[in-house]
């Protein structure tokens, strides 16, 4: 089952058992310059997964938390490359407001960002998971099919 937009976007924002580092960690794990997993996913995604729960969380988080964060993570980056390809925002230190007021606009003019807000987005700049992505190399259209690591879908 995928998550659709609105729940990813909330489980994003609402969920506690997924920590700020966890995620960092999680991302460089994946996409980071030294990872080792992002190649093996499109060939076997499964076996990266289990890895990734095994070896970088040791046990902590199922494979099933694993993919549902990914699955959230990807539609908060489908907004915000929409979001940035609409205003061109290069990805600095705005004010939340301005970020906020911009979102709205574009939400307005019925532009897909879904629900990003001002926070949201500073917080991913600020946290260092947009770099994470757009330092990978992966082209934003890897992120168009929710639930996929540039092609791979994740099992679960």
């Amino acid at each position: 089952m995928k998550i659709d937009e609105e729940q990813a976007m909330a489980h994003l924002q609402e969920q506690s058992h997924w920590l700020d580092e966890d995620t960092k960690l999680f991302l460089e794990t994946l996409l980071g310059a030294d990872n080792k997993f992002y190649k093996g996913l499109t060939s076997n995604a499964i076996h990266i997964v289990t890895k990734v729960s095994k070896h970088v969380f040791e046990g902590q988080r199922s494979q099933k938390s694993i993919k549902g964060h990914y699955e959230c993570l990807q539609w908060v980056l489908s907004y915000i490359f929409n979001f940035e390809t609409i205003t061109g925002n290069g990805g600095g230190d705005p004010d939340i407001k301005v970020l906020d007021k911009k979102i709205e606009n574009d939400q307005k003019a019925g532009k897909d960002v879904g629900n990003l807000s001002g926070a949201t987005l500073k917080k991913w700049y600020g946290e260092g998971w947009y770099k994470l992505f757009d330092d990978s190399g992966l082209p934003s259209a890897c992120f168009g099919d929710q639930g996929s690591f540039g092609g791979a879908t994740l099992p679960v």
